[in-house]
């Protein structure tokens, strides 16, 4: 398997001639392209910290249920419906959250 560096620079052989505005360089192009995927694996970090956040509030309720339903997702915690009919799971946690 190949480093990034490796594949940012076979991108930027394959590629600079037909992507790179005149006034960039192959380093301009690397260095958008590794800012571009910093920016990336950032955006997943803090969705995995979301994702956290929310199994950790589901654990500490009591009787928890996250359910699919035709029409979407349902949190119901203590027997008590917390969201409905949310399109994503996460959606139901997150309605569910601000709730109670």
């Amino acid at each position: 398997m190949r480093t990034r560096d490796e594949q940012i620079q076979a991108f930027v052989e394959a590629n600079q001639d037909s992507i790179c505005h005149e006034d960039y360089t192959p380093d301009d192009l690397r260095m958008m392209l590794n800012a571009a995927i910093q920016e990336s694996e950032q955006r997943v970090r803090a969705q995995i910290g979301r994702d956290s956040e929310r199994l950790d509030w589901l654990e500490s309720q009591p009787f928890t249920m996250l359910q699919l339903f035709d029409q979407g997702w349902t949190v119901s915690t203590d027997q008590i419906a917390r969201s409905l009919m949310e399109e994503t799971a996460r959606n139901a946690i997150d309605a569910a959250r601000e709730v109670g």
